[in-house]
């Protein structure tokens, strides 16, 4: 913290003061268009067995905003199926 009271570090901003909860969450179509386009830059491995799992380990710790839309089950599953839609939305334009 400075001395004014501020976040050292912008992304600091979102967290609550005692819970590693953000302050608000993430619209479901925002989530989505974020995660596509973090998967679409992500220079990880996408040829192993399970690179969207690996991913999205990633995104939950680097990027935890992006997982904070509401969902009904599993936000895995809500993820995996964006990344499967991205991947048959690309393989159709090649």
């Amino acid at each position: 913290m400075t001395d004014g009271g501020l976040p050292d570090d912008s992304l600091d901003a979102w967290l609550d003061c005692y819970e590693m909860k953000p302050k608000k969450r993430i619209r479901k179509d925002d989530a989505k268009a974020e995660v596509q386009r973090a998967w679409a830059l992500w220079d990880g491995d996408k040829t192993t067995g399970q690179p969207m799992f690996l991913f999205y380990l990633w995104l939950a710790r680097q990027r935890p905003y992006f997982l904070t839309f509401r969902a009904k089950g599993d936000p895995w599953q809500a993820v995996h199926s964006w990344l499967i839609q991205y991947e048959d939305r690309k393989g159709c334009r090649a």
